[in-house]
């Protein structure tokens, strides 16, 4: 229906449509050495310019529509600048700019290779990591650990600085999950809990030195982590099985350990809780398990249900990103 050939160079994680409205926003840059970001609304249906912003010094890395303020959060890295990250909040309906202020230093942020990035210029993104959390007029970023900051002002509540996210895999940290007046956030090797109002730091789960932590699972009394699953390498064009695979339980109130299950065969899926049966179901390549929350050590499965998978992937589909 249209086309426009100028946005040529942005990753396909910078073009972000916004659901329920005629906007899709393209995070732009003009010139690799010295880059300035320009964000542009375009009418979907038409391919018409809506509006657009003024350049901002930095390369864009990320745009996350909120749509309960009506308001876009741009991340640019201004790696003229000393590589400092920006942060911008723009409206969605008219660009216009509300507040922009300094995030982080370049190298507290993983960033991870572009789905278009050339050979010779690698250019990167915060396409691998979660998105924010948005609760009434705060946002939470997992980008350096996690962060509070006001949408309204851009002011920071509270931060907490550790490493959150794989640098091998996209998309592989639980990151961020709101359970009451509780902040839990994943670390490449524990789980942090925060206080939501106060910004202070509760306990810290014991280090995990192998496992990647996949998801945060709030139950009324536990806090189920999951480690590892099925993941796609940077630059590669098969998936791996990152291993161990194992599902814990901690206390919510103080971190300590619960039980583990660790009986898991070639994959796991993410883990889901069945309402009013104390129960939490998983699978592995072979079976469907049910685990009684109510245990504790060595966790006792409730029900095991063999499957079996009639279509294998593969190995030229693997190669060709087709099928997982």
């Amino acid at each position: 229906q249209w086309t426009r050939d100028e946005f040529a160079k942005t990753s396909p994680f910078n073009v972000r449509e916004i659901p329920g409205t005629p906007v899709l926003l393209v995070n732009d840059h003009s010139s690799m050495m010295t880059p300035k970001t320009k964000l542009t609304a375009l009418d979907i249906m038409t391919g018409k310019r809506i509006w657009e912003t003024e350049k901002e010094q930095g390369y864009p890395i990320g745009a996350f529509p909120i749509l309960s303020k009506k308001i876009v959060l741009v991340f640019q890295n201004g790696s003229s600048e000393g590589g400092v990250v920006y942060m911008t909040a723009y409206e969605i309906l008219t660009g216009k700019k509300l507040w922009h202020v300094k995030y982080s230093g370049a190298s507290d942020v993983v960033l991870h290779r572009a789905e278009n990035s050339g050979k010779f210029f690698v250019t990167m993104d915060l396409s691998g990591n979660a998105e924010p959390v948005v609760e009434g007029d705060l946002v939470y970023l997992p980008f350096t650990g996690a962060a509070c900051y006001d949408l309204n002002t851009g002011e920071t509540k509270w931060g907490h600085e550790f490493k959150c996210v794989p640098r091998d895999f996209k998309r592989a940290a639980a990151g961020i999950m709101i359970d009451g007046e509780t902040v839990f956030a994943s670390g490449v090797n524990k789980v942090v809990a925060i206080d939501k109002a106060a910004g202070t730091v509760k306990w810290e789960s014991k280090k995990v030195f192998s496992g990647t932590i996949v998801q945060l699972l709030p139950t009324p009394n536990q806090l189920l982590v999951r480690l590892g699953g099925n993941f796609l390498p940077e630059g590669q064009k098969e998936w791996k099985l990152e291993k161990p695979l194992r599902v814990l339980s901690l206390n919510k109130a103080d971190g300590a350990e619960i039980w583990e299950f660790k009986d898991l065969d070639e994959g796991i899926t993410n883990t889901q809780l069945i309402d009013g049966q104390d129960t939490v179901m998983l699978a592995d390549a072979k079976r469907l398990i049910g685990l009684d929350l109510n245990g504790a050590g060595k966790i006792k499965e409730k029900f095991s249900v063999p499957l079996e998978f009639k279509r294998k992937v593969g190995a030229g589909e693997a190669a060709a990103k087709i099928g997982l």
